[in-house]
């Protein structure tokens, strides 16, 4: 068990995430650790299409969209 649960934390989870402009240190930190496949701002804050894993995949599936 615990090697498929290393397995799921590497891999790689395609996200499409709002995060409200109040979250600037997520987008920030998103930024640095992920690979951000599109990006735009709408009127309720920043829309990303990204490609998560491990923690981060965790903290941002309740901002998640699709």
């Amino acid at each position: 068990m615990e090697a498929v649960d290393s397995l799921l934390d590497e891999a790689d989870t395609l996200m499409e995430v709002l995060i409200p402009y109040q979250r600037g240190d997520l987008v920030s930190t998103i930024h640095q650790e992920l690979p951000i496949l599109e990006e735009s701002f709408e009127a309720e804050g920043t829309k990303l299409k990204v490609r998560a894993k491990g923690k981060l995949r965790e903290i941002l599936k309740p901002f998640a969209i699709s």
